[in-house]
């Protein structure tokens, strides 16, 4: 049984057991394949901008490639509940807000928790539990990709970190 230190609602844990059950079905459809995760600050289907869409053409790519490997894109925490720009209400069930497929890419958001050291490492050994992993790929702005940087040393995994989110540069540098 895997166990989350949460001293929460009723409303929270059901929430956390429809997580729970999206791990399962993860792992159902994914039998004999090894799984990596690929953070991600925000993508498809509660988000359309050119980062969703290179993650989505990434991931996609990736997938039809290997036979033996599967990406899965994992969202922050956080996302897409305090996303400015994603509007949840009336759209979306408990089921789709945590597992959702487009295409051959499943994306999976995590349970909707404060953006801390201690909940990222709780719920990524849920993950690595589950799943086994050896590598997890971040590709995210440095802020939400160093806990699981730090993670990854910790737990003696390896991290790929793909350096996301410098257009505020990009966007600097043409106004002068």
């Amino acid at each position: 049984m895997i166990n989350f230190n949460m001293t929460r609602s009723n409303n929270d844990k059901k929430k956390f057991n429809v997580f729970l059950q999206s791990l399962k079905i993860i792992k159902t459809k994914l039998k004999n394949v090894k799984i990596i995760p690929y953070v991600i600050a925000s993508g498809y289907p509660f988000l359309s901008s050119g980062y969703a869409s290179r993650t989505h053409h990434i991931l996609n790519t990736f997938n039809s490639m290997y036979s033996d490997k599967q990406y899965i894109a994992i969202f922050n925490i956080g996302f897409p509940y305090h996303h400015r720009r994603v509007d949840l209400k009336n759209k979306l069930t408990n089921n789709d807000l945590f597992l959702n497929k487009l295409d051959n890419v499943f994306y999976l958001t995590l349970p909707n928790l404060p953006k801390n050291k201690s909940n990222y490492n709780q719920l990524f050994d849920i993950l690595s539990r589950y799943f086994n992993f050896t590598t997890i790929h971040v590709a995210s702005d440095w802020i939400n990709a160093m806990p699981i940087i730090h993670y990854c040393n910790n737990k003696s995994l390896k991290s790929i970190y793909e350096i996301r989110g410098m257009w505020h540069i990009s966007a600097a540098c043409r106004k002068i």
